[in-house]
């Protein structure tokens, strides 16, 4: 990578972090308690990326940033008001920036932003009465002037070189490409499993001496397990501050009143993780917006506030990360899904919903009860994309709901995805991994204990009636238990339901490296993943939140 790559690299990286900022900070602007400090905020971004642009020779850039922050400076002198029209085309004209600098820093012709530049200069003389529209076009042709050479020089100027210099030098922080870190995290994988592996032989070996090096090698493994880890995090704002945007443009686009409350943005995540939990995110915060919040005559009607609330937060839980989505909405319909439901034949006549099995319901490929598909919602596929995605990272899902009081998602994740703590069990000669974060105990029973009724079996733990499932059954590998024989059992907990599984045998608890894994035609769909033990032999990750689903269809 030559020079000026890496310093347009580090451009990229900023100006997106100072358009991310100025995408959150503009939707605050509408806001009148708000107003002076998102101001301040956007220009700051806005002047920030000018300069950076000037100084590495990005003159579209420049000469847009130039634009957006003339206008921001009426409005910070209060010459003009910050209306809602106002901000649309700022928002437009970030979204803009945000496309040339991508395709600038690519080395690729970027998009042409002269019209965004008229209408900006246009907006700026429109009550002053002077220079008219020419003014405006002047100044796009200014700006599409500058696009044949707006990928920049083939050096770098002396004053990118000092600023970039200057920040390096300031800083103890140093950016890194994540995909060294996930080489980094993989290899330090691959040591753990190395360092099970050791422990076992040192335990065969019954060497004192060997059995403290194996121990001190363990413990500098997992404080190197640790650290890489935590490198690895980042702040949940960086996609946090996305969503006012997307919500403020979805009540708009479905005429409704919503304010958007996000608390625990500082919380860190694994980059991954916070990657791969985006979609899902947006799909939650825009059925609260488009299913859940009533139109504001609907909320007037029942003594609700005009405007619906939705609220976004994430905080730490031991070992686990909580993301929840919530709205003060209408609720859903446990009517309608039921009738739905026995119409396409997913429920029983009789049967009645619980909140998680409504979740398992409404989460199902393809199904809605939208009769028209919309911008935003309305062909079924949303709460499939949170339910595949969160399961297939590990984590779960909890839906509860109530008519008229609204909707709370709450989201459990691991910290990362790589190095999970697991139960193994055995269960017809070949082994198995439960995640930890699932299993709350392991203990016996017999067979004279286990209940039948409503076509399924069930088991008393801890005093209370729970499902059991056999994995012997399901897995079709397993020893029936005759009656009056022990039973081997794991009590487990996903979404706020418990689910009991028999097993042939305990094993340990062990931290497992997981891989990904594409199960066979035919297999039990339970399977997140694959491990290898640390004596060397594989063991299928268990899917605990698809177990119960598998089991009783």
């Amino acid at each position: 990578m030559s020079e000026h790559d890496k310093y347009a690299q580090l451009f990229a990286a900023e100006a997106r972090e100072h358009l991310s900022e100025m995408s959150r900070a503009l939707v605050a602007l509408e806001d009148e308690q708000q107003g002076g400090e998102a101001l301040d905020s956007v220009f700051r971004s806005v002047h920030t990326i000018k300069g950076m642009a000037g100084a590495m020779g990005y003159d579209v850039a420049s000469r847009l940033a130039h634009n957006i922050e003339s206008l921001l400076d009426e409005l910070r002198s209060e010459e003009r008001e910050a209306r809602g029209d106002v901000v649309d085309l700022l928002l437009e004209a970030t979204d803009v920036l945000d496309a040339v600098v991508e395709a600038t820093v690519a080395g690729k012709q970027p998009p042409d932003p002269s019209d965004i530049v008229e209408r900006l200069v246009l907006c700026r003389l429109a009550d002053e009465g002077g220079g008219g529209p020419e003014v405006g076009r002047a100044a796009a042709r200014e700006t599409r002037a500058a696009l044949p050479g707006a990928a920049g020089p083939s050096g770098i100027s002396s004053i990118a070189r000092a600023g970039a210099t200057s920040r390096r030098a300031d800083s103890s922080r140093v950016r890194v490409d994540i995909r060294r870190l996930d080489a980094l995290l993989n290899l330090l994988g691959e040591l753990t499993i190395v360092r099970s592996r050791l422990r076992a032989l040192a335990d065969d070996l019954e060497s004192e001496g060997l059995s403290e090096a194996v121990e001190e090698a363990s413990k500098l493994v997992g404080e190197m397990q640790m650290h890489v880890i935590e490198s690895r995090m980042v702040p949940v704002w960086q996609i946090f501050d996305r969503f006012p945007r997307l919500v403020r443009d979805a009540a708009r686009a479905a005429g409704k009143e919503v304010e958007l409350e996000i608390s625990g943005k500082e919380l860190e995540l694994d980059r991954s993780m916070l990657d791969a939990i985006s979609d899902p995110l947006v799909h939650l915060l825009r059925n609260a917006v488009d299913h859940g919040i009533e139109s504001p005559d609907e909320r007037e009607k029942h003594g609700k506030p005009r405007a619906g609330r939705v609220g976004l937060s994430a905080r730490r839980e031991r070992s686990r990360v909580v993301i929840v989505v919530r709205d003060d909405g209408r609720g859903i319909d446990r009517d309608e899904i039921t009738s739905l439901a026995r119409h396409r034949g997913l429920l029983a006549k009789n049967a009645e919903l619980s909140d998680q099995e409504l979740f398992r319901i409404v989460a199902r490929p393809g199904f809605s009860t939208v009769e028209k598909v919309t911008a935003l919602s309305g062909r079924g596929v949303g709460l499939n994309v949170v339910d595949d995605t969160i399961r297939g990272l590990g984590g779960s899902v909890e839906l509860r709901t109530e008519e008229r009081g609204g909707t709370t998602v709450r989201l459990e994740l691991p910290l990362t995805l790589v190095i999970l703590p697991a139960l193994v069990v055995e269960v017809g000669g070949q082994f198995y991994a439960l995640p930890a974060t699932f299993t709350r105990e392991s203990f016996e029973a017999i067979e004279s204990d286990v209940e039948r009724a409503h076509g399924r079996e069930w088991i008393c733990w801890r005093h209370e009636r729970v499902p059991l499932t056999r994995l012997q059954r399901l897995f079709g590998n397993g020893r029936e238990a005759r009656n009056g024989a022990k039973l081997k059992l794991v009590a487990l907990e996903y979404g706020g339901e418990k689910l009991v599984v028999s097993v042939d045998g305990f094993v340990r608890e062990e931290e497992i490296v997981v891989k990904s894994f594409d199960p066979p035609l035919g297999t039990v769909p339970v399977f997140s993943g694959a491990t290898v033990r640390s004596d060397g032999r594989p063991a299928l990750v268990v899917d605990v939140g698809n177990l119960d689903g598998a089991s009783y269809s």
